[in-house]
């Protein structure tokens, strides 16, 4: 999960990442087949692998985190929306280029998970990141990560971060995906 929430950070403010990302040819929009899931072809995981491979290099990224960055980004919603984040992140001023893996997992955390939002930036003095696994996130990097998650300190970044969020997950989301031809998400119900 940790992989996919660094996706979604790096989509919302790395604009290295979301350039090579955006550029990238995939093949949407996916057919979603009668057993409900979206197919993917093997090929747009394969192009996708390639470039967020070349940005997170130190770990693994599963085939969950491609599928729901793809399946995202073949939503004309979700990257308007997107837009909007990246524009509300970047009026804060703050450098979000060449951070942390850590911010960019600990903001597309928030990003995608209000709840997990409203636990960790709530109210200062802002000290439950390490009671949910945020151990690793710097100093500096948590004090951008309330700049920019907080409503009470940023609320057009957090409204923006809802609209994204909503464009594509919700608390009832049963999206299903085939990965390719054969290969299916492995949680999904048959």
């Amino acid at each position: 999960m940790t992989d996919s929430w660094e996706i979604l950070g790096r989509l919302a403010a790395d604009a290295t990442f979301r350039g090579k990302v955006l550029n990238t040819t995939f093949n949407p929009p996916y057919s979603v087949g009668a057993n409900g899931r979206a197919a993917i072809p093997k090929g747009d995981y394969d192009n996708a692998r390639k470039i967020v491979m070349q940005t997170i290099k130190d770990r693994p990224v599963s085939l969950m985190a491609l599928g729901e960055m793809l399946y995202a980004l073949a939503s004309d919603a979700f990257r308007q929306a997107l837009s909007t984040l990246v524009t509300e992140i970047q009026k804060t001023g703050l450098n979000t280029a060449d951070r942390d893996s850590n911010f960019y997992i600990a903001l597309g955390a928030i990003i995608v998970d209000d709840q997990l939002r409203a636990e960790l930036l709530g109210q200062a003095p802002y000290d439950k990141f390490g009671d949910f696994g945020f151990n690793a996130v710097l100093p500096a990097d948590r004090a951008d990560v309330v700049k920019l998650g907080d409503p009470n300190v940023n609320l057009a970044v957090v409204t923006a971060a809802d609209a994204l969020c909503d464009t594509r997950w919700h608390p009832d989301c049963f999206q299903k995906l085939e990965f390719w031809t054969g290969h299916t998400h492995p949680v999904a119900n048959p």
